[in-house]
C-alpha cells in the first residue's frame, strides 16, 4: 500500500471538507439573518411573513444538520490522516494501549515484546483497550491449537484484501480510543415504569398547558407540573444508577455502531467473517440506539430538562422506558458485540502487519513436525535493507542442543530473538520474517536477560540460577519446547561457568526440547564430538581487515575462531593500543 499517496488523497479530502463547512457556515448565517427579518416583518406590517419564517427555520435546521455531519466527517478524516502518518513514521501511535502489566513473562522481557518500538507497538492497531489487551495477552500466551492458528491465518489472508474497510473501521473506532476498559454489564432496572405511564404524564402536562389558552386556572398547570415531578422521583434512584453507568459512553457506542455499519456493507467467505457480518447488522442498530439513549440520560442532568421537560412531559420516564425496552432486546448481546470489536482489532493488527511486510509469509504449522525449519529467518523489527536472515533447522529428534559461538556484536543474540519472536508470531497466526518456515506449535522458554532484585535479596547470579531451575522444572512434563539461552552463568568464574554450562546442556538432552545456546566459551564446542547426534555447533564470525571490524551476520555450521573484544577496547580508548 502506498501510504504517501494515501496521505495526499486524505489531505485533499480534508481541504474539500473544510470548504464545504465554510460554505454551510455562511448559508447558516444568512438563513439566521433572514429569520430575524421575517420575524420583524411578521410582527409589524406583514403577518403572512410568519410562513416565510417557518420555511427559513426549516432550511436553517437542515443546514445545521448538514454542517454537523461535515464536522463529524472532518474528525473521521483526521483520524484517517493520523493513521497514515503513523504508518509513515511521521506521528506517534494513535491506537489504544494495553494495560501496563508489571508481571510480563520472562519471554516477553527477554524478547523486548513490550518495550517502546518493540514488537507489540509495531504490531498493534487496536482502537479499543480490550483489543489491545487481547493482543498483548495472545502475544504472551499464543495459541497451541493448530486449527485455531490455521484459522487465524486464513482470516488474516482474506481480511487484508479489504484495506479500505480496515482503515475506515480504525478511523471510526479512534473516535472512542482508550474508552471502556472492560465489557459492561448494564443495570437491569428493577423498578420499571409501566408502558402507559410516561405518555399519561405527557398527556396531563400538555393538556394543562393548552388549557391555559382556554381560561383554565393556573392551579391546574402547577398541580400537574409538581405531580409529574413527584411521580418521576419514585424512579430517580434507577435513573441515577443507569445514568452513572452510561456516563461518557455515547462516543464509544456511536463509534462502534459505525464500525459495524461498515462491516454490514461487505461480504466475506471465511466462516468467522461471515459470523461477524451476521452479527454486525444487529449490533449496529443496537449500539446506535444505545448511543442515543446514553445522550438522553446525559441530558437528564440539564437543569432545563429537570425543571421544565420533566414537569410538563415526564421526559425522564420516556428515557427510562426506552432504556427498559432496549435492555430487554439487546442487553445480553452487548458482551458479544464488545468481544467482536476485540477480535476486529486483532485481525486489523495482523492484516496490516502482513500488508506492511510483503516479503513475510505465513508458516506451515503442524503437530506432525518435530521442530522448526526455515530456509531463512530474520528479526522482523530490523529494516529490510540491512536485515540479514539465516537458516534455521532444529529438531527434537536430532541436534537438540545447538551451541552458537561468536565474537561480540556478531549476531548471536539477534539470532536467538529472531527465533523466539517468529515462533510467537507463527503461533498468533501472523506472518513471520522468513521463508519456507515450518514448525510445530512448541512452547517457548528463554534465559536471555536476567536482573537482580535488591528488594527480594536476589543477586544476579542467584536470579539466573532460579531461572534455569524453573526452565528445567517446566521441561519435566515433556511438552515439546524451544529454549533460548544467551551466555548463561556470567556471574561466576570461567571454570565454574564452563562446567555448569556443560552439565546444563547435557541435562537438556533428556527432554523433548530444542535448545539454542549462545556462548563465548569455545571449550563447550567440544560437546559436539561427545554427542554427535544430539549437539551441534553454530557460529557467527567477525573479521578485522585493514584495522576495520566487519560483520557479515551469516550463520555457519562451525565454531567461531575470531575475537574482537581487545580490538573494540582499543578503538574506544578503554585500553591503550599496542604497536
Amino acid at each position: 500500500m502506498n501510504y504517501q499517496q494515501t496521505k495526499t488523497l486524505v489531505e485533499q479530502r480534508i481541504a474539500e471538507n473544510k470548504k464545504r463547512q465554510r460554505f454551510l457556515s455562511w448559508i447558516r448565517a444568512l438563513l439566521f439573518l433572514g429569520m430575524i427579518g421575517a420575524v420583524v416583518l411578521a410582527t409589524g406590517i406583514a403577518p403572512h411573513f410568519w410562513w416565510l419564517f417557518i420555511g427559513l427555520l426549516a432550511a436553517f435546521l437542515r443546514v445545521v444538520v448538514l454542517h454537523q455531519k461535515k464536522r463529524d466527517h472532518a474528525v473521521f478524516l483526521q483520524h484517517r490522516l493520523d493513521i497514515v502518518r503513523f504508518e509513515l513514521g511521521e506521528a506517534p501511535s494513535p491506537f489504544a494501549q494495553a494495560k501496563k502489566d508489571t508481571r510480563y513473562s520472562h519471554v516477553a522481557l527477554d524478547l523486548d515484546l513490550f518495550v517502546e518500538t518493540g514488537v507489540f507497538e509495531r504490531l498493534n492497531r487496536s482502537v479499543s483497550p480490550q483489543g489491545a489487551d487481547f493482543l498483548a495477552q495472545t502475544m504472551q500466551e499464543p495459541f497451541y491449537d493448530v486449527e485455531i492458528i490455521s484459522s487465524e491465518q486464513e482470516v488474516t489472508r482474506e481480511w487484508q484484501q479489504h484495506m479500505p474497510l480496515i482503515h475506515d473501521i480504525m478511523a471510526e473506532g479512534l473516535a472512542a480510543v482508550n474508552q471502556y476498559g472492560q465489557s459492561p454489564e448494564l443495570h437491569n432496572p428493577k423498578f420499571k415504569p409501566a408502558a402507559w405511564l410516561p405518555w399519561a404524564l405527557t398527556t396531563l402536562g400538555l393538556g394543562a398547558l393548552i388549557g391555559q389558552f382556554f381560561g383554565w386556572h393556573y392551579y391546574w398547570l402547577v398541580g400537574v407540573f409538581f405531580g409529574n415531578l413527584i411521580v418521576i422521583s419514585r424512579f430517580k434512584k434507577e435513573t441515577l444508577q443507569i445514568g452513572k453507568q452510561l456516563a461518557g459512553q455515547e462516543a464509544l457506542f456511536s463509534a462502534y455502531s459505525k464500525v459495524f455499519k461498515h462491516i454490514n456493507n461487505t461480504s466475506f467467505q471465511h466462516k468467522k467473517l461471515r459470523d461477524l457480518e451476521a452479527l454486525a447488522q444487529h449490533a449496529g442498530v443496537g449500539l446506535r440506539q444505545l448511543a442515543k439513549i446514553t445522550n438522553s440520560f446525559e441530558q437528564l442532568f440539564n437543569l432545563f430538562v429537570q425543571a421544565i421537560l420533566n414537569g410538563l412531559l415526564g421526559y425522564e420516564l420516556h428515557v427510562l422506558s426506552r432504556y427498559k425496552k432496549w435492555h430487554k432486546e439487546y442487553a445480553t448481546s452487548l458482551v458479544n458485540w464488545i468481544a467482536a470489536i476485540k477480535h476486529l482489532d486483532y485481525w486489523n493488527s495482523l492484516a496490516i502487519w502482513a500488508l506492511n511486510h510483503p516479503s513475510f509469509s505465513h508458516p506451515e504449522v503442524s503437530e506432525s513436525f518435530d521442530g522448526i525449519t526455515a530456509a531463512t529467518l530474520g528479526h522482523p523489527l530490523l529494516p529490510e535493507k540491512t536485515r540479514v536472515s539465516n537458516p534455521a533447522h532444529f529438531s527434537t529428534a536430532k541436534n537438540r542442543v545447538n551451541l552458537v559461538t561468536g565474537s561480540n556484536m556478531s549476531g548471536k543474540s539477534t539470532y536467538l530473538r529472531s527465533i523466539g519472536i517468529n515462533i510467537i508470531l507463527a503461533r498468533m497466526g501472523a506472518v513471520v520474517c522468513g521463508s519456507q518456515v515450518k514448525l510445530a506449535p512448541m512452547r517457548l522458554l528463554t534465559c536471555i536477560r536476567v536482573t537482580d532484585s535488591v528488594t527480594e535479596g536476589a543477586s544476579f547470579f542467584y536470579a539466573e540460577l532460579q531461572r534455569l531451575k524453573d526452565i528445567r522444572e517446566t521441561l519435566s512434563d515433556q511438552q515439546p519446547t524451544v529454549i533460548l539461552l544467551d551466555e548463561i552463568l556470567r556471574g561466576t568464574n570461567s571454570e565454574d561457568k564452563y562446567l555448569g554450562s556443560k552439565r546444563f546442556a547435557e541435562a537438556l538432552l533428556q527432554y523433548c526440547c530444542i535448545a539454542v545456546m549462545a556462548t563465548h566459551d569455545l571449550k563447550l564446542s567440544e560437546l559436539e564430538q561427545q554427542y554427535p547426534n544430539s549437539i551441534q555447533n553454530l557460529a557467527f564470525e567477525s573479521d578485522i581487515t585493514n584495522n576495520a571490524l566487519r560483520f557479515d551476520y551469516k550463520l555457519r555450521y562451525a565454531v567461531a575462531r575470531n575475537r574482537n573484544a581487545t580490538y573494540l577496547m582499543e578503538k574506544m580508548g578503554v585500553i591503550d593500543q599496542q604497536h
